[in-house]
Formats: C-alpha cells, sequence, structure tokens
C-alpha cells in the first residue's frame, strides 16, 4: 500500500499513477532513441521544480510556441492539401472559394 499524503483524509489514498505511460524506441538518422512519455499530476514541489532548472514560466511559454506551431504546419497542410485539389478539378463546395485568389497567384 503507498504511503499516505499530507492533506488527503484518513482512509483515502491518491492516485499517483501517471494518466499515460508510453515507452517506445524510434530509429533517426541512423541512430536509435528511447522515448518515454509520462502523462499524469505533476507532483514535484516548486522548490524541486526550480533546484532541477524547470521554472513554470519558460516551461508554459515552450508549451505554447511548440502548440502554436503545431497548429500553424496543420493548417499550412491543409491550405497545400486544398490547393492540390482545386489544381485536381475537385470541388467540394459549390460557388467560389475564399483560396482561389492564393490558387490564382501561384497558377493563372
Amino acid at each position: 500500500m503507498p504511503k499516505s499524503v499530507p492533506g488527503f483524509a484518513s482512509g483515502m489514498e491518491p492516485d499517483l499513477e501517471p494518466v499515460a505511460d508510453w515507452n517506445f524506441g524510434i530509429r533517426l538518422f541512423g541512430r536509435a532513441y528511447y522515448v518515454n512519455l509520462r502523462i499524469g499530476a505533476e507532483r514535484r514541489s516548486p522548490g524541486r521544480l526550480a533546484a532541477e532548472g524547470q521554472v513554470r514560466v519558460p516551461l508554459v511559454a515552450t508549451a505554447y510556441v511548440t502548440t502554436g506551431s503545431v497548429l500553424f504546419c496543420i493548417f499550412g497542410v491543409f491550405c497545400f492539401l486544398y490547393l492540390l485539389k482545386s489544381m485536381a478539378g475537385i470541388n467540394l463546395f459549390s460557388g467560389a472559394s475564399p483560396f482561389h485568389p492564393i490558387y490564382a497567384l501561384f497558377f493563372e
């Protein structure tokens, strides 16, 4: 049985297991890498996070920049695929498309 955590009622033990725990290996550019991804509640104290160099502001900023970059790339891929669809002559919607001016810049 796990140790009790201060602040919890007697007899109630918190679930300290991660929500997700994925371990896998990948091979990139001729080298092998091991990836361990654990998703769960943060249990480290602010003092320990500071001692390990994991200050909250840079981590949050990095998360926002990464998320924004991924969304921007997904939008770019969507636009590219939509332009390819237009070049192939496939119409998903009736009437004019909001992407026709972009298409005209490159192909007319």
